[in-house]
């Protein structure tokens, strides 16, 4: 229910190879539909509480969560343009981000947000990323270090055995 060992850790949307992050989801549904069971399969699920509040980028709507005033505020040399640059690129990758990615494609469509996510957890302090899911139900929460989580008062593992599944096609 952990984030994988190093050893056994393979590519996600967010992380690279031999790099584990914990994905989680904001509900119950985003979580069975992000796993994408097959019917009859069962699935363990468990809810995860934080050990203190930590600093995540929140990709859900970037262009309302940036406050240009207090971007003013904190720098001298407050440039307008450089802000709507860094506020596009958060756009850009949210989008990314919640792109559907063929299984096929995945290990080099998630490459570009593979990169941007290191290099945000690689400035300041952050400590995840809260994003759109790609299925459109609900948000994904991915946490670079599992030790920000109290696993001592996670509730208990739920099982959940899948009945069907629900395509949509054109």
């Amino acid at each position: 229910m952990k984030q994988p060992p190093n050893d056994k850790v393979t590519f996600g949307r967010a992380n690279p190879d031999g790099i584990p992050y914990l994905y989680a989801a904001e509900t119950l549904d985003t979580c069975l539909t992000e796993v994408r069971p097959a019917n009859g399969q069962q699935v363990n699920i468990v809810s995860i509480n934080p050990i203190c509040d930590f600093k995540v980028i929140d990709l859900r709507t970037p262009r309302k969560n940036i406050s240009f005033l207090s971007l003013a505020e904190n720098d001298n040399n407050f440039d307008f343009k450089n802000i709507l640059k860094l506020v596009n690129l958060l756009e850009d990758f949210s989008r990314e981000l919640s792109l559907p990615v063929l299984p096929h494609r995945s290990r080099l469509d998630y490459i570009p947000t593979q990169f941007i996510t290191e290099f945000f957890k690689n400035i300041g302090d952050l400590k995840g990323l809260v994003f759109q899911s790609s299925f459109g139900k609900g948000f994904n929460v991915v946490i670079f270090d599992q030790e920000l989580i109290d696993w001592q008062k996670t509730l208990s593992t739920q099982q959940i055995r899948i009945n069907g599944v629900d395509l949509k096609y054109e």
